[in-house]
């Protein structure tokens, strides 16, 4: 297995599909979760690790689900992609955060770089359109604000029945033909970034992701009944900041960020004493991150990288403690690449506190 895959923009504009989860199932060793119909949570292995064990970046900025850990690709659209890259332990051959030592395997995502070599606005608009009502418009503008900077707005919008058909095996009953109910999607996903060249050896990058969605999760046929009414909506909002430099041996890579998810989870027809499930969850993250990467002549590199991480959630759940988690990593990494070879080590050190 090839420590490093590399999807480029010519391979991701022909994955059939509108999320990063149908272009990562493409690598080698990968395996992909999809709960919950045509809107559910998509998670991806690696070697057989769990997705808590896979790590996500955008950019080089982290994304995280401090409530399961796993992050849902099935949120991050395809379109205004680059690059996907997976790499297998510590074969990064940039700065990242410590956070990205920390898992098995990372996936990271790089976003398409304007040229104003011509004009200085550029804007574009694609639909995508499919079975059981699959509509997927996207609209994107970018323009240079000045000799060195530029800033860039994409919208994406996707909405789906998802009611396709299926067969049920009622056994001596027979069969019947069904189509899938509560299995529509409703989604929003935006960005904007800034970028500005502070000199030839150095930039500063901002960036908001928000996410907006409902979707139904459709159920088992249960005593052949098909009916299912349980609903998801997420409300995410992330705000990275990001200062890099690069000079002909040393990069480093600053960044700070937070992040906002709220999830709700309804279930009309709960058979528990309550009758009804309406939770709700709120988490929060606040981190700062330092990597340093140094050249040492062809063959030799060390990484270093230090990570701050406060992590706050809450419910609405009985007796729920509102727990806080603070988290301080350290890394290190040494490299020896030859023309077919690569040989490292390296360390992560990792201190957590939890406070209810």
């Amino acid at each position: 297995m090839n420590p490093l895959q590399i999807l480029n923009i010519a391979q991701i504009n022909t994955v059939a599909g509108n999320s990063v989860a149908e272009a990562v199932k493409t690598f080698s060793g990968v395996s992909l979760r999809d709960y919950g119909g045509i809107g559910g949570l998509k998670t991806v292995m690696i070697r057989s690790l769990g997705a808590n064990h896979t790590g996500v970046f955008v950019d080089g900025m982290p994304v995280s689900d401090i409530a399961s850990g796993q992050i849902d690709l099935g949120k991050l659209p395809l379109d205004g992609l680059e690059e996907i890259s997976l790499s297998i332990g510590t074969s990064a051959t940039q700065p990242f955060p410590a956070r990205a030592f920390a898992s098995a395997g990372m996936i990271n995502l790089r976003s398409i770089q304007p040229n104003f070599e011509h004009q200085k606005t550029h804007g574009n608009f694609r639909l995508k359109a499919g079975s059981f009502g699959l509509i997927n418009p996207t609209a994107n503008l970018s323009r240079k604000t000045g000799e060195k900077s530029w800033i860039e707005i994409t919208a994406s919008w996707l909405k789906s029945d998802g009611d396709y058909p299926y067969i049920v095996d009622n056994g001596s009953a027979g069969t019947q033909a069904l189509n899938r109910n509560n299995s529509d999607i409703t989604a929003l996903s935006a960005h904007a970034r800034y970028f500005i060249h502070l000199s030839d050896s150095a930039n500063f990058h901002a960036k908001i992701r928000l996410y907006n969605s409902d979707r139904g999760l459709p159920g088992a046929v249960v005593f052949y009944n098909p009916q299912s009414a349980q609903r998801l909506t997420n409300k995410d909002f992330v705000l990275n900041l990001q200062y890099q430099t690069k000079n002909h041996h040393v990069s480093t890579l600053g960044s700070a960020g937070w992040s906002r998810a709220w999830l709700r989870y309804v279930d009309p027809y709960y058979l528990g004493q309550e009758k009804l499930l309406d939770n709700r969850y709120l988490q929060n993250e606040f981190y700062v991150s330092q990597a340093v990467d140094i050249t040492f002549g062809k063959f030799l590199s060390a990484s270093t990288a230090a990570d701050g991480v406060v992590n706050t959630f809450s419910s609405n759940l009985y007796d729920n403690r509102n727990p806080l988690r603070l988290s301080l990593l350290a890394s290190g990494n040494l490299r020896y690449k030859r023309k077919i070879t690569e040989t490292s080590t390296g360390f992560l050190l990792c201190l957590i506190r939890d406070k209810n």
